[in-house]
């Protein structure tokens, strides 16, 4: 499976993809450099410790990762590279388990492009890739991929159940809408019951504190939804 990864990576219609997404990765790599510069006075080893955090804390990063799952599984199907795969003799099985690898690539692959942008920045203010290494916590790291997981997961089945592009927009849109009501009703009225809500659950497991047995029960829920849901969807559907 990775072979098949590593050759897709290598793909021209890959390059500029990639490109964008390396530019968004730096622009945030620069705000959180920024800020803790310049308006916190970090420096040094605080600095690292502060753009590490703000890494594996942030959101934009799992949108950006939820729309290039998207988009890359509507480009798979839309070229009939998982009828390919039946066609050669994969069972619905072993494409169920590539899907989950494919996720697992990604997001590692995700990740590493993020610290590499990092990488680069922190030179601009006197850290070095190390220093960013050194202060980056191993649970953040899984906590990261994890979520990565499940949001990935989330964005493979939204590319299967509708092969169109357009998808991209009503997603922006729920992604949004969601994160706004979780923060109203929060704000507002005081009132947690937002962060029961899909994205705003699945968001937790990057949260700074540990998680409840309350917040656990809507990521399990949730989680199994979505892999039960892809499951079925690659047994029945027609790949044509």
């Amino acid at each position: 499976m990775h072979k098949i990864e590593l050759k897709l990576l290598r793909s021209r219609k890959i390059i500029l993809p990639f490109v964008m997404v390396f530019i968004v990765m730096s622009f945030i790599a620069f705000i959180s450099f920024w800020i803790g510069n310049k308006q916190k006075a970090f420096e040094g080893d605080e600095l690292a410790s502060y753009v590490s955090t703000q890494v594996f804390h942030s959101k934009e990063l799992a949108f950006f990762f939820l729309i290039w799952m998207i988009q890359h599984s509507v480009h798979l199907n839309k070229s009939g590279f998982y009828k390919c795969l039946l066609v050669f003799g994969w069972t619905r099985d072993k494409l169920y388990s590539y899907f989950l690898f494919q996720v697992g690539f990604n997001a590692f692959l995700f990740m590493l492009m993020n610290y590499i942008c990092n990488s680069w920045l922190s030179f601009f203010y006197s850290i070095n890739p190390i220093q960013l290494a050194s202060q980056t916590n191993f649970f953040e790291i899984s906590s990261q991929f994890l979520y990565f997981f499940l949001i990935g997961n989330f964005g493979i089945f939204i590319g299967s159940l509708y092969q169109n592009y357009v998808i991209l927009l009503p997603v922006l849109i729920y992604w949004m809408l969601e994160f706004w009501i979780s923060s109203f009703l929060k704000n507002k009225f005081e009132l947690t019951i937002g962060e029961f809500l899909p994205l705003q659950s699945v968001h937790q497991l990057i949260g700074e504190n540990y998680l409840s047995s309350v917040s656990i029960l809507p990521i399990a829920v949730y989680s199994i939804i979505i892999f039960f849901g892809l499951s079925l969807h690659t047994q029945k559907r027609m790949f044509i």
